[in-house]
């Protein structure tokens, strides 16, 4: 699972943690790849242990553009959240091999 992006509020990068924590009763394996830097990390850091998730969150820090492609191809779930605009996107990629 990756999230990327600003890890500013508007952003939701909260809503991924909490995402993964639903998700990982029903996949044990997964990790959440978290691929940004900003202030708001360490709260974000704060919130996996909150949540029980030492072990499945791996902060990437900023990536070069062939480093995150990487990671994008091999996730089969990602997720982007905004409330900047009048609406709030969601997206979920799931690939096949």
């Amino acid at each position: 699972m990756v999230y990327f992006g600003e890890l500013r509020p508007y952003k939701r990068p909260k809503e991924a943690l909490y995402l993964l924590s639903k998700v990982k009763k029903y996949f044990e394996n997964i990790i959440l790849f978290i691929v940004g830097e900003w202030p708001s990390k360490p709260a974000l850091e704060y919130l996996v242990a909150d949540f029980g998730l030492e072990g499945d969150v791996i902060f990437t820090g900023k990536l070069k553009t062939d480093q995150l492609a990487k990671i994008l191809s091999e996730a089969w779930l990602n997720y982007e959240g905004n409330t900047v605009c009048s609406w709030i996107y969601f997206r979920l990629i799931i690939t096949f091999l």
